[in-house]
């Protein structure tokens, strides 16, 4: 019998994991594409970034962003590639599990077919064995049946023998009382003749002749007599031999029904033992069925767990091979990310320095403005006060108020350019925050900077007496990096109404708001990117 066992190097393939696996794939291919167009755009931003100029701070703050969004998203598909490696490894997992168990299975199933073949094996002798006994039985049954054939037919034959006899022997009693009674006839006829010889003394002579007739008749008959006697006595030997024979002939007809029963309970125990090995028999035969069904199933079994053995071996293959690229695309990817970090750091750090000139360009060219504006509304301020003194109005010319308006406008404008600029050099040293202590050390100088900028605060632009004497109205003006908001309606009412009057109007700086802005400032540049406008309240 040919036996099927499982292979070593047989694999199952699961239809689900070769979808995943090729999704993955093409997944890979679709970032890999991703990743060379925004290396390719990070090469022409590098490129353009070799002369930047003065009056392109915007754009290239635009391209910072686009480039940490790009370098987001490259985090983002770094983390969604590792996230499908470790789902294929998984996957590898599972498979490894499945064809272990399925190994199991198969090991147990090799085993049950042993069994059943160990079991069909014995089954097979024990069914040899059965044929044997019922051959040999049936042997010792045809010849029990002869001899019992033959001693019936001895038995038969004995028995019309012995009726033969009992009839001869009828016959010779039937015989034998015809003799018996002729010679009581006989006795009787001598008994009288001599009674007669007793009674007729006197007439013995005149018939002497008749007398030894009869003496001669009566020897004769003595003579039949004696015959008869000794016939008689012959057949009363005869009789008792008859009955003699009579009895053995009984007792051999009470020996052959005893030995007749006895055969017929052989008989029946050989034909009880007879069915029971035919029962026994059957159950053999269904037992050599089920075990060839049970065989033929396993041979199935064993076939399909081969290939799908098969196919587990050649998904596990494949599994390996694509975690092998996989592994070699994540170095590859992650050499190109760090590359592109190297680069993104130069560059950011060289448009930085350039980016801190301007600072301190725009900050000392702010702080000239605020000395210039601080002595100018010191001597307005004074000559006001003085002219307050005696009139009840102060008249400021048109050039003033437009002076206000646009300087109101350049301040909103400047203050809107640095938040925005604070807000994306944070974001970007937020995201080399993890590379080295020098870039915490240049983001820590930048911020400093920029409380710098924002806590310059101009001089007491009026002394207590003058203060005393403005009671009524004031323009507040807010920090450098906030915007104005409260002054445009007051402004509007100043371009209907050149002159305003005023018992003593004063030009002050709210310390508190300010404060408050900064706080503001200090918390956006912390991380709190989602409020992109300071705004200070009148």
């Amino acid at each position: 019998m040919s036996k099927m066992y499982p292979r070593d190097d047989v694999v199952f393939r699961d239809p689900t994991s070769i979808q995943k696996q090729q999704g993955f794939s093409a997944f890979w291919k679709i970032f890999l594409s991703q990743q060379k167009e925004s290396n390719a755009r990070a090469m022409a931003f590098k490129s353009e970034l070799s002369h930047p100029s003065s009056n392109d701070v915007e754009q290239i703050l635009r391209n910072v962003d686009d480039i940490k969004q790009q370098i987001c998203t490259l985090k983002l598909d770094m983390a969604s590639a590792s996230v499908q490696r470790q789902k294929a490894q998984i996957q590898i997992q599972l498979s490894n599990s499945e064809y272990k168990s399925y190994s199991e299975y198969s090991e147990g199933l090799r085993r049950e077919i042993e069994a059943t073949i160990v079991e069909k094996e014995f089954v097979d002798l024990a069914r040899i064995e059965s044929e044997n006994e019922i051959k040999r039985i049936k042997a010792s049954h045809e010849t029990d049946a002869a001899n019992f054939i033959e001693s019936m037919e001895k038995v038969k034959s004995r028995t019309i023998q012995l009726r033969e006899e009992i009839k001869a022997g009828e016959t010779l009693q039937k015989k034998l009382g015809i003799t018996a009674s002729e010679l009581n006839a006989l006795h009787h006829e001598m008994e009288f003749v001599r009674l007669m010889e007793k009674n007729n003394l006197k007439t013995r002579y005149v018939k002497d002749e008749q007398e030894v007739a009869d003496l001669s008749s009566l020897q004769s008959s003595k003579v039949e007599l004696d015959a008869a006697k000794k016939e008689l006595s012959w057949l009363k030997q005869e009789g008792f031999g008859i009955m003699d024979v009579m009895d053995v002939t009984r007792k051999e007809l009470s020996h052959i029904a005893k030995e007749k029963e006895n055969c017929r309970r052989e008989v029946k125990e050989y034909e009880s033992r007879v069915e029971l090995l035919e029962a026994k028999l059957h159950e053999a035969m269904s037992m050599m069925e089920s075990a060839s069904a049970a065989e033929t199933r396993a041979d199935a079994i064993v076939a399909s767990l081969s290939v799908a053995l098969r196919q587990l071996h050649s998904d596990i293959g494949a599994a390996r091979r694509e975690a092998e690229l996989v592994r070699e695309e994540t170095k590859a990817v992650r050499s190109q990310t760090e590359m592109t970090k190297l680069r993104t750091s130069e560059s950011l750090e060289e448009r930085l320095g350039a980016a801190m000139e301007a600072l301190k360009n725009a900050k000392a060219s702010e702080a000239m403005a605020l000395e210039e504006l601080q002595q100018v509304t010191e001597s307005t301020m004074t000559e006001r006060a003085i002219s307050s003194l005696w009139s009840d109005t102060i008249t400021i010319s048109k050039s003033e108020y437009y002076y206000l308006i646009k300087q109101g406008k350049a301040a909103t404008e400047v203050a809107e350019k640095k938040v925005t600029a604070a807000l994306a050099w944070k974001e970007v040293f937020e995201a080399k925050e993890k590379g080295g202590r020098e870039e915490r050390w240049a983001i820590a100088a930048v911020d400093q900077e920029i409380r710098g900028i924002d806590h310059v605060t101009p001089r007491s632009w009026h002394n207590t007496k003058l203060a005393i004497a403005m009671p009524r109205r004031s323009l507040h003006v807010s920090g450098i990096s906030g915007r104005i908001n409260g002054q445009i309606s007051s402004l509007s009412l100043l371009k209907k109404q050149p002159s305003l009057k005023s018992i003593a109007p004063r030009l002050t700086l709210d310390s508190k708001k300010k404060g408050k802005v900064m706080e503001k400032v200090v918390s956006f540049l912390n991380g709190h990117r989602s409020c992109r406008n300071i705004k200070a309240s009148a």
